[in-house]
């Protein structure tokens, strides 16, 4: 069964657009694991309401040039990596797609970022020349699988309209050359221009990109909401599903989400008793994600890496995962779903969606047993995964026991889909160097 797994997966990998999607990930990984050290500062140390910054009280160790400096910077690296990702990505999958078909890959390139800033562009009134619209949701991180396809349908295009060849391998072209290669490019250029600007009329006159957009935050919200917790998992299921397909991504507002209804009266009541055990609400979905299934932000990626670390020999693996070991601790995990990668990975698909959901379930039978106390204060932006229920609850060493215990059980449930990925590795690896004799 687990050969025949392999090789499935390893035919499912050659397809071309997965091919793409997986080369292009590869590129962008140094990209998406700057972004996420940016959004792990952020949260963690440079906001008021931050795990650090209450802990050591940095605002009054920093000085406040540096503050401002370190706050700045930060906010303006995450806009850049995972504001511009979109752009990066398509640029990239129409890049790799042209050459897999021996197509003039720089000119797709360039065909496939000026395609997807079309795409995003935004036709409004604007009070100046030099000012221009975009939906940056479309740009984001949070549309990596739309940009995906973009890059790969310019690619694709290329093949069909554009002439084959790719550029010499000399240094520098000859002025001829280029200009047939330029010439060249007309065609299928104006093609992708055309069909951008079609998409990108359609996204203006009908909204798209804000009703999906409304869509997954719908879904986020509900999914983790005062809900039962019947209603509220097949919710967190589909808002996990799109995320593994590339449609979300992290969380990159640092600002503290304010208490529901059901949430304050649990703090009321933990406020004038001094315990969290017999509250209200214990079952609340928001609550118990927060607390027990987001070790290391969606899909459990702590235990992820902690896997790759334990049976990954290998030293780009251990590389990789020692790397975004201190970003995932606290819950900064795109780097990593780049990086593996995670996206549209089928090995990891099973429990990405059902290890979050597990965990939440186990967490709500310890309460209903009287084993671990609910978790009704809130967090700090920031909080390390494990930590979360042991602050939620003001302190209990019974629910830090009981974090830990769910993590080992996490990285063991992992354990096998990481060997499984690494022989899967191991195979692909083993046909290129036959296919190359």
């Amino acid at each position: 069964m687990p050969n025949r797994l392999i090789k499935w997966v390893v035919r499912f990998n050659q397809r071309s657009f997965i091919k793409i999607t997986r080369q292009t990930l590869m590129l962008l990984f140094p990209i998406a694991y700057a972004g996420a050290l940016a959004v792990m500062l952020k949260k963690a140390f440079f906001a008021t309401d931050s795990f650090f910054y209450n802990i050591a009280n940095l605002g009054d160790l920093m000085p406040d040039w540096l503050w401002n400096g370190a706050t700045a910077f930060t906010y303006g690296l995450v806009k850049v990596t995972f504001g511009m990702f979109g752009v990066m990505a398509a640029y990239a999958a129409a890049r790799y797609t042209a050459k897999l078909y021996h197509c003039d890959a720089p000119m797709a390139g360039m065909t496939g970022f000026v395609t997807m800033l079309l795409v995003a562009f935004r036709y409004v009134r604007a009070t100046s020349d030099s000012v221009i619209s975009f939906d940056w949701n479309l740009l984001s991180v949070r549309s990596v699988l739309f940009a995906l396809i973009v890059g790969y349908g310019v690619g694709q295009v290329y093949r069909w309209l554009g002439k084959s060849g790719e550029p010499g391998e000399q240094t520098i072209e000859t002025l001829e050359k280029m200009q047939q290669r330029a010439l060249n490019a007309l065609k299928p250029l104006f093609f992708c221009l055309t069909i951008g600007a079609i998409v990108g009329a359609l996204f203006n006159w009908l909204t798209l990109s804000t009703w999906l957009n409304l869509v997954y935050t719908w879904l986020e919200n509900f999914g983790q909401g005062n809900q039962s917790l019947w209603v509220a998992i097949p919710l967190i299921i589909v808002s996990l599903l799109l995320s593994w397909f590339g449609i979300g991504g992290p969380s990159i507002n640092t600002t503290a989400q304010g208490l529901t209804g059901a949430a304050a009266a649990n703090l009321n009541y933990a406020l004038q008793h001094g315990s969290g055990w017999n509250v209200p609400y214990k079952y609340l979905a928001s609550t118990l994600y927060s607390s027990f299934a987001n070790f290391g932000g969606d899909g459990v990626m702590l235990a992820l890496v902690i896997a790759l670390i334990i049976v990954g020999h290998q030293p780009e693996v251990q590389r990789l995962a020692r790397w975004n070991l201190v970003p995932v601790l606290f819950n900064s995990s795109y780097g990593l779903m780049i990086g593996l990668p995670v996206i549209l990975n089928p090995i990891f698909l099973l429990p990405y969606l059902l290890l979050p959901i597990a965990n939440l379930l186990l967490g709500a039978l310890a309460i209903l047993l009287h084993l671990i106390p609910a978790t009704p204060y809130p967090l700090p932006m920031g909080t390390p995964g494990p930590l979360a229920a042991f602050i939620g609850s003001n302190g209990d060493w019974e629910i830090l026991l009981f974090s830990l215990v769910l993590l080992v059980f996490d990285v063991w449930v992992y354990i096998p889909f990481v060997r499984l990925a690494l022989g899967v590795e191991l195979k692909t690896q083993r046909e290129k160097a036959v296919a190359s004799c």
